[in-house]
């Protein structure tokens, strides 16, 4: 329980007094990158199906008044599909 009550408490410490401050003039920065693997097999008609897909998004902007900024980002994402089908013969 101690450790519990360190931990909320710290992370609402850090919220705090970590927030940053958006004003006039102030430009950001922002983006994400995302891998997703995925391996699927199916028992009953014995399918199989793998999937990989890469995203990745960055963003800037710019604070015209407090707390209000106009930004624009782009999105690059790249699809792999492999499906595949094993039957008995």
């Amino acid at each position: 329980m101690k450790k519990i009550f360190s931990l909320v408490f710290s992370l609402a410490f850090f919220q705090l007094f970590a927030s940053a401050q958006f004003n006039k003039g102030s430009i950001y920065i922002d983006g994400a990158l995302n891998y997703i693997n995925t391996d699927t097999k199916y028992d009953a008609n014995v399918n199989n199906s793998k999937a990989s897909t890469f995203i990745f998004s960055p963003n800037v902007g710019y604070f015209v008044i407090n707390n209000l900024a106009v930004g624009i980002g782009v999105e690059y994402q790249s699809l792999y599909n492999l499906s595949g089908s094993i039957s008995d013969q």
